[in-house]
């Protein structure tokens, strides 16, 4: 690939990418495996040692000229920085590791959490700056193994090439939502030229229009699933589910408008906006057709060829292809919504009848250990009561044997044979022992 850039000082930037003739809309500009692939959301400090020495010398100098926003442990957040940390002692205690390796080793790990992209660290890929509005756009080509960078305007020799590093995340967000994102994520202050506008002229009401429209697609799209999915539908219902799907249609619209006109990312209209909109739009479709309604079947097939035939020019200039199948719904709706969208229904309602099997046997558990529950209390109460019972005959027995005891009068313990001969007694001579025995009870 012939060079079309070169890297230069960027005032506010430090080090960015310049092109250095005109590019059109769609050129490849950069495709680079990364030296440090990913391993993990976090690889440990070891892994990411051996990939840099696996690096020729001049690679490594280069690695170690990108960016590295955590020279200072303490830019991390608390759990990587206390990882780090544990990792660092772990290696100067095991391997003997000195200051200046273990220095070095921290460096690695900053310039790689610094400048990591979806599948690792491409040094020539780092080295593009970040726009809000860029001209650029980076993804990861699966097939190739390899980070892609394409165009998505025309730039003019001379000017600076940028990618957007979050597309996702910051796409379609205010001035300070994004500023906030891009300092906490990587510690500067973004100044391109959608920010620096933005600051001078407030733009909030359109994300904000934006964001109500995500809401109400989202609470329709909500709706038209439990009815796509219940067990039956009649047509009165089927007819209100169509209105949804139409309005849910038109949200699409409406947001497309105005991120077009934002110029937002392309990555994130392609998967966010069209891709969805698109399959609202055939749902949309079978449903007319359920219906018999023409009108509608027409309108919504028509939406779906829109768009396909948006989908397919924006694939080809971020992608270099007809990604994800955007031809095959452009060329064929029947054939994709046969083999594509009425399949996917009908794995969403196998799933769906499978989550019901699992509430049913879930809900069969909760009574058998409910039933469990219930016949432990009664068991426990039944055990109470003999409990109780017990409690009162050994009561009983005490007062019993506190009644065999042998009384004391005056001091004197009661023979049995003066006992024996009492019971022997009249019954007048013991009710004078027991006279007496009050008696001396009550002195």
């Amino acid at each position: 690939m012939d060079t079309i850039y070169k890297i230069e000082h960027i005032e506010g930037k430090n080090l960015g990418c310049v092109a250095l003739i005109e590019i059109k809309k769609g050129t490849l500009i950069l495709q680079e495996k990364p030296q440090v692939i990913e391993n993990g959301s976090k690889p440990s400090l070891i892994y990411l040692l051996n990939s840099y020495n696996q690096m020729n010398d001049a690679t490594q100098k280069e690695f170690l000229k990108l960016y590295n926003r955590f020279k200072d442990l303490n830019e991390m957040n608390e759990e990587d920085k206390e990882n780090v940390k544990q990792e660092m002692e772990w290696l100067q205690q095991n391997l003997n590791f000195d200051h200046k390796v273990l220095q070095r080793i921290q460096d690695i790990y900053g310039i790689y959490a610094t400048n990591t992209f979806e599948q690792g660290v491409g040094i020539q890929a780092s080295r593009f700056n970040h726009s809000c509005r860029s001209n650029a756009e980076e993804f990861w080509n699966e097939k190739n193994g390899a980070t892609e960078i394409r165009s998505v305007s025309k730039i003019n020799a001379g000017e600076e090439i940028t990618i957007n590093y979050r597309t996702s995340e910051i796409s379609m967000k205010s001035y300070k939502t994004r500023q906030s994102f891009l300092f906490s994520n990587w510690g500067f202050q973004c100044k391109c030229d959608l920010c620096e506008e933005e600051k001078a002229n407030c733009e909030d009401a359109k994300y904000k229009k934006f964001e109500e429209l995500k809401k109400l697609q989202q609470k329709s799209s909500e709706k038209s699933r439990q009815i796509d999915f219940g067990t039956e539908t009649d047509e009165f219902e089927m007819i209100f589910q169509l209105e949804r799907t139409k309005k849910e249609v038109d949200y699409y619209k409406e947001m497309y408008k105005i991120a077009k006109e934002k110029k937002a990312s392309r990555i994130f209209i392609l998967k966010t906006l069209l891709n969805q909109a698109f399959e609202t739009a055939a749902r949309g479709y079978l449903s007319a057709q359920n219906l018999d309604r023409i009108k509608e079947s027409n309108d919504f097939k028509m939406d779906c060829a829109n768009f396909a035939r948006v989908g397919e020019q924006l694939s080809k200039v971020v992608y270099g292809c007809t990604y994800n199948g955007w031809a095959e719904r452009k060329l064929d709706f029947e054939k994709w919504i046969n083999t594509k969208l009425v399949t996917k229904k009908v794995n969403m309602e196998t799933e769906l009848k499978q989550a019901k099997a699992e509430v049913h046997q879930l809900q069969t558990e909760k009574l058998s250990l409910e039933q469990k529950y219930n016949d432990l209390n009664e068991t426990k109460d039944v055990n109470t009561i003999k409990v109780n019972k017990l409690n009162n005959l050994q009561g009983a027995a005490s007062v019993s044997n506190g009644l065999q005891h042998e009384p004391k009068t005056n001091g004197k313990i009661i023979s049995s044979s003066t006992k024996n001969s009492d019971l022997k007694n009249s019954d007048q001579n013991s009710n004078q022992n027991s006279n007496e025995l009050i008696e001396n009870e009550e002195q």
